[in-house]
């Protein structure tokens, strides 16, 4: 289930004492009848953004998925986003809006619908908030009402920039927001700082740590829960539309859906995979009412060779060039890309079709199938001495890349079918 709407299709915003008092059931049905993804996914509710418990303030009503395609940072569904301070176990919660309150453990914190506790009364500077001061973020519940039971993981890939008493860092690859998990149980943690993760690795458990100022040393002195706050050019971002989608995603919630692909909708090269499949490029990877493109799956160097065989609109070659394709059913596909002199294989005489292609090779190919002008400009620092050097610069003088971050290009990653579908778009002119 999702945000109650209108017959106009606008918000309608709910009296937020009934909205609160309506799933008033015992932690141990939660736990049985959330127990699996898919029973999460068909209880799922969400207040509207910007919608704090009364009296906690004044909460920012922006809809913008500021972090589109981030996994969720709470490995197993259900989890619930509410507020940690204004409800029951809170030091500040509502007797009246949450009558006979039983702790943290109320089983009203673990029930839908979400709330929304960005911008909830705190002292910390907030450009973003109305108040101009407020929570950073969002607090989110695990499953269960426990220590160390709910497993935190990276919300993208990244790298493990700071470890704290109470807080982790990560930066993702792009370095364009840093992502900050707090009130963890540091002696349990599951990387180290400067550590590379990918997303969806574990990072830690909730527990219910907090920073005692005063005695200058990490108390238990929270509710167990995860704080999740995003920061971006400096400033904290909203976050709870970002963790609805990406909730959706984890448990499997079916809406409608923009365009054709139904697993896109979230993602920045949206535009560009439907330019691909207008143009013929592209069929996705799944079919049905529901055709999936598979936005951030890697490319194999068989699926490159169809996807460029495609754009540039080689012909099909049946010269045998390579030793290990032999009666694969793309064969014909990696051999049109030797006939075209884009690939010389992996080689020995192989394709290694099977592997998955890297940034580096991708944008080789693209430079040997339209000779962009040379560039004489080091715009990288990661790709000195590599093979694809100067196709990256190429490529940024012909405006088709910035890179993976600041003089970055990341050209041993190995690229999805999401940035190869921008790569091709901005090549060949799409947009």
């Amino acid at each position: 289930m999702r945000l109650a709407k209108n017959p106009n299709d606008t918000l309608f915003l709910r009296n937020a004492s009934s909205a609160r008092l309506r799933l008033l059931v015992t932690a141990a049905t939660v736990c049985a009848v959330f127990s699996a993804t898919g029973l999460a996914a068909q209880g799922f509710q969400y207040d509207p953004v910007g919608q704090l418990i009364p009296g906690s303030g004044v909460g920012r009503v922006d809809s913008q998925v500021y972090v589109p395609g981030m996994r969720f940072p709470v490995e197993s569904a259900p989890a619930y986003a509410n507020s940690q301070v204004y409800r029951p176990g809170g030091n500040k919660y509502d007797r009246q809006l949450f009558p006979n309150g039983e702790g943290q453990c109320d089983a009203r914190n673990y029930a839908y619908p979400w709330g929304d506790n960005y911008c909830e009364i705190r002292g910390w500077t907030m450009p973003r908030c109305p108040a101009g001061t407020g929570h950073q973020g969002q607090d989110i519940r695990g499953s269960s009402c426990a220590d160390n039971t709910n497993w935190v993981v990276a919300a993208e890939d990244g790298v493990i920039t700071s470890i704290l008493s109470i807080s982790v860092y990560l930066m993702n690859n792009a370095g364009t927001v840093r992502h900050r998990y707090l009130h963890m149980d540091r002696d349990r943690l599951e990387v180290s700082q400067g550590q590379a993760v990918k997303k969806g690795d574990r990072i830690g458990t909730m527990s219910n740590w907090s920073y005692d100022s005063v005695k200058k040393r990490r108390v238990r002195a929270t509710t167990y829960h995860l704080h999740y706050d995003l920061k971006a050019d400096g400033i904290y971002i909203p976050t709870y539309m970002s963790l609805v989608k990406s909730y959706e995603n984890l448990v499997g919630v079916l809406g409608p859906f923009n365009g054709t692909f139904a697993d896109d909708d979230d993602s920045p090269f949206e535009a560009d995979i439907e330019a691909i499949y207008e143009a013929g490029i592209t069929k996705g990877c799944a079919g049905g009412e529901r055709p999936r493109y598979c936005p951030e799956d890697s490319v194999s160097r068989y699926h490159m060779a169809i996807f460029l065989v495609r754009a540039l609109n080689l012909p099909l070659s049946s010269t045998n060039y390579f030793s290990d394709d032999n009666g694969h059913k793309y064969e014909q596909y990696a051999n049109a890309l030797a006939a075209a002199g884009i690939t010389l294989g992996c080689g020995g005489g192989a394709f290694c079709g099977d592997r998955n292609t890297t940034r580096g090779e991708m944008i080789t190919f693209l430079d040997r199938a339209t000779s962009w002008s040379p560039s004489s400009t080091d715009y990288f620092n990661d790709d000195n001495g590599r093979f694809y050097e100067s196709h990256a610069n190429a490529a940024k003088k012909a405006g088709v890349t910035n890179g993976c971050g600041v003089r970055k290009f990341c050209g041993q990653d190995e690229v999805t079918r999401g940035q190869l579908a921008a790569f091709l778009s901005r090549t060949l002119g799409l947009r």
